[in-house]
C-alpha cells in the first residue's frame, strides 16, 4: 500500500507558528508644521510558518492610517504595508504606540511612534 507523507513544508508549518514582525520598529515623524502632515509607511511580515489574521489596529495619540483594511490573512513570508499619518494639531511633541492584533504567536504587536508639532513663525 502506497501511502503519501505530508511535504517537509507542511510539517515545518505546524512546528513554526505565524509570527509578526515589523519594519520599521518604530515611526519617527520629526518635526511637522501644525496643519500639515507627515505619512511614514509600516510593513508588516509574517516571518513564521503558518497563516496569521491581522485583526486590530490601535494607536494612542491620533494617527491616521491607511492602506491596509482589516481582517488581512498574512500567509508565511507575506507581508502588508500601511500608511500612519502624523497630522499635528497644536505645538508640541507627541508619541505613543500603534498596536496590531493578531493571531500570531506574538499577538499583539507594538509599534512605538513619536512627532512634534511645530507651530508656524507669524
Amino acid at each position: 500500500m502506497l501511502r503519501t507523507l505530508p511535504s517537509p513544508s507542511l510539517l515545518r508549518d505546524r512546528s513554526h507558528p505565524g509570527s509578526l514582525s515589523v519594519s520599521p520598529a518604530s515611526l519617527s515623524f520629526g518635526s511637522v508644521q501644525v496643519g500639515n502632515s507627515q505619512p511614514l509607511q509600516e510593513t508588516v511580515t509574517n516571518s513564521g510558518g503558518s497563516s496569521i489574521t491581522l485583526r486590530k489596529r490601535r494607536d494612542r495619540c491620533g494617527l491616521q492610517h491607511e492602506r491596509m483594511n482589516l481582517p488581512v490573512t498574512l500567509t508565511p513570508g507575506q507581508s502588508a504595508t500601511f500608511n500612519a499619518t502624523f497630522a499635528p494639531q497644536s505645538g508640541g511633541s507627541a508619541s505613543g504606540n500603534v498596536s496590531i492584533a493578531s493571531n500570531a504567536s506574538n499577538a499583539t504587536l507594538t509599534v512605538p511612534f513619536s512627532g512634534t508639532g511645530v507651530t508656524p513663525d507669524r
